[in-house]
């Protein structure tokens, strides 16, 4: 890992993999500084993140699978999952019994965790394919995500309907 020696942020997509007829895309935002940030739009999952450490190596600092196959295997209903560096929601933790009560209302979710809902179910955000869309600014490189079937799913849209969209991106200087 290294430097990169480019004078201004970029994000580029690479093919990462399919899930049953999905693509599922990896970009790659880096900045001047060789900060590099790896995000897979299947879950939002941060999957690396390349910093320099105290000695000025470049290191990845977060945990992830190295191919898909991991992420995909983590999301089966029996692979006591984990949650590395995915997006969460709609909720975080857990929901006891996997319902819950709002202005009178019992509301049931999926229960993925020993007859709890944890970090929004089966169906959570982890478990989605996002729309991606790169861009570049005067502050940096960034991704935005949005779902790409919006409407009520569950983990998606339970009770109510928001819209959720995720920004992240590396600032131009490091």
């Amino acid at each position: 890992m290294q430097r990169s020696d480019t004078a201004t942020p970029t994000v580029s997509r690479e093919h990462f993999g399919k899930i049953g007829d999905t693509d599922v895309d990896r970009y790659v935002l880096a900045n001047p500084s060789g900060i590099t940030v790896r995000v897979l739009d299947l879950g939002g999952v941060i999957q690396s993140l390349e910093a320099p450490g105290r000695d000025g190596e470049m290191k990845n600092v977060v945990l992830g699978f190295p191919t898909l196959d991991g992420y995909v295997a983590n999301n089966q209903p029996d692979a006591g999952r984990v949650f590395f560096g995915a997006l969460i929601g709609r909720y975080a933790n857990r929901i006891a019994g996997a319902e819950f009560t709002l202005d009178g209302e019992v509301h049931r979710v999926s229960a993925n965790e020993n007859g709890n809902s944890l970090h929004g179910g089966a169906a959570g955000f982890d478990t989605h394919v996002w729309q991606a869309i790169p861009f570049t600014d005067d502050d940096g490189a960034g991704l935005r995500l949005t779902p790409r079937q919006p409407g009520r799913r569950p983990g998606l849209s339970r009770p109510g309907h928001r819209r959720r969209d995720v920004t992240g991106w590396t600032c131009g200087t490091g």
